[in-house]
């Protein structure tokens, strides 16, 4: 029986599969769009263009005739080919916007707010659909950046429009360095991370190879278990964890697993991917 973790090093093998947000749709669009004089696209436009990408920073200017340099809304409608595929999409928004795709709302920030940018991964199972954003500016400067990357396969047996995650992108933090964060550990004389821990330890990686030994003084030689926590700050993007154990091992990132083998076992190495919106996550393992 194999009963000791030999060897885990996550933090130099985590590994951005899709790094970075697209400044640009990367598939062509003819964008049809409607410019309200209030915020809540209602009534008659008075203004109508077409254009190709949705890049604009108009400052505190009107985006065209008739339009209001404040207190404005618009829509954008396209219809729009995908290949099958997982697709990261980003906009950057000062006010509000909503953006549609099928007929789900993959992104939804319709409030007043400084310029700020919302990432949704979301899973297509191919052809050609529409998609809307909405807008309005209430005062002040005017942005709205739209964008899209795929990223990967769809998601098995995923609906025809799947949302896997959606939401801001916090304001970008000082990245903690992949793999020198400080891990807090600790240890149970059981196999089960129950009652008091027999010891506690701070790490820069959880990066071991015991042997025989046991990992700390007051911690048993074998049948013993540990977990080891930190926050991480993740560019948005898809990830793929890798671990290397011996015995069972389990890695969450936010509560969610995405490596999950407790079992006893010899040394193996396992991995999982993960979608990430952008942020700072708590990482377990």
């Amino acid at each position: 029986m194999y009963r000791r973790i030999l060897g885990f090093s996550i933090l130099v093998l985590i590994v951005l599969l899709g790094a970075g947000v697209a400044s640009a749709q990367s598939s062509p669009a003819l964008w049809f769009v409607s410019y309200w004089d209030n915020t809540n696209l209602s009534g008659q436009p008075v203004h109508k263009a077409s254009e190709g990408i949705i890049d604009h920073n108009w400052g505190e200017g009107s985006p065209g005739g008739g339009v209001p340099k404040d207190g404005w809304s618009a829509q954008w409608t396209a219809m729009v080919d995908f290949q099958a595929g997982t697709y990261r999409f980003t906009v950057t928004n000062d006010d509000g916007a909503r953006v549609y795709v099928g007929d789900k709302h993959i992104i939804v920030d319709w409030s007043e707010h400084p310029k700020r940018t919302s990432v949704a991964t979301v899973s297509l199972k191919g052809g050609r659909y529409p998609v809307a954003v909405d807008y309005f500016d209430k005062k002040g400067s005017a942005v709205l950046q739209l964008g899209w990357q795929r990223i990967g396969p769809a998601r098995a047996g995923a609906a025809d429009v799947t949302i896997l995650t959606s939401g801001p992108v916090n304001p970008t933090p000082t990245p903690v360095p992949q793999g020198h964060g400080t891990w807090y550990g600790r240890f149970w004389n059981n196999t089960t991370l129950t009652g008091t821990p027999a010891a506690t330890q701070n790490v820069g990686a959880v990066n071991f190879e015991w042997g025989d030994g046991r990992p700390l003084g007051n911690v048993n030689y074998d049948y013993w278990s540990a977990s080891w926590s930190t926050q991480m700050y993740f560019a948005p993007g898809t990830y793929r964890f890798t671990a290397v154990s011996d015995d069972g091992i389990r890695v969450y990132v936010h509560d969610r697993h995405v490596i999950n083998n407790w079992t006893t076992h010899p040394r193996t190495v396992d991995t999982g991917t993960i979608d990430l919106a952008g942020g700072t996550y708590v990482v377990q393992i």
